[in-house]
């Protein structure tokens, strides 16, 4: 976990001035909306770090929050979007997607069907997994209604994987940026001065 809520970070020299300047927005949207603190590391042994990816996505490795490893590694494409920057941290500290929430099928369908080839993990629900807060339809953790959807008929076109069950607004579920309070709440308290550590929730 991460001490005090406090992330040392490094950002490698081969990402593109774009990018960094994404990732220095993304870590102001944590310190706006979340009690988190990202700042460059000097010389922690737990950290965190940026780098270019070596496949064609993003993505983070060595476990959501580095419960088995001392850096915790961010992979960001060329490509990499301010939403999706925002996304892989949350994983980094260890959050899960919200569609992976124990109650999510009150709120979403979810159409296994549609999902991309080696993708299903990504929808699956923990054995074990604690909520908190509300069904938050725009968590930046929960994904799109196309996200790591398969082609369909042609390359640009896609059937959903994921509906919604309860409509809240005429406004149709996208991939947004805001801070949950649920997932705010859970931190604090996985992070109070207990030190309580309730394991990997889904927000």
């Amino acid at each position: 976990m991460w001490d005090n809520a406090t992330i040392p970070y490094t950002i490698h020299k081969n990402l593109q001035q774009d990018i960094i300047e994404r990732i220095e927005n993304a870590i102001e949207h944590y310190h706006k909306h979340t009690f988190f603190r990202l700042q460059k590391r000097q010389g922690e042994s737990h950290y965190l770090r940026f780098k270019p990816s070596k496949k064609d996505k993003n993505y983070t490795s060595d476990g959501c929050g580095g419960y088995d490893s001392k850096a915790v590694t961010i992979w960001l494409t060329e490509g990499a979007s301010f939403s999706t920057i925002v996304h892989e941290i949350g994983h980094a500290i260890g959050l899960d997607h919200e569609q992976q929430r124990s109650d999510r099928d009150k709120y979403v369908e979810v159409i296994e069907e549609n999902i991309s080839p080696g993708m299903k993990g990504n929808f699956k629900i923990p054995k074990r997994s604690i909520t908190f807060g509300e069904y938050d339809y725009r968590s930046f953790m929960h994904y799109g209604a196309y996200t790591k959807a398969k082609p369909w008929h042609y390359q640009w076109r896609k059937k959903p994987n994921i509906l919604r069950t309860v409509i809240i607004d005429s406004e149709w579920f996208v991939f947004a940026l805001n801070s949950s309070t649920g997932s705010v709440e859970i931190r604090k308290m996985k992070y109070s001065g207990n030190k309580w550590i309730i394991g990997r929730g889904s927000l």
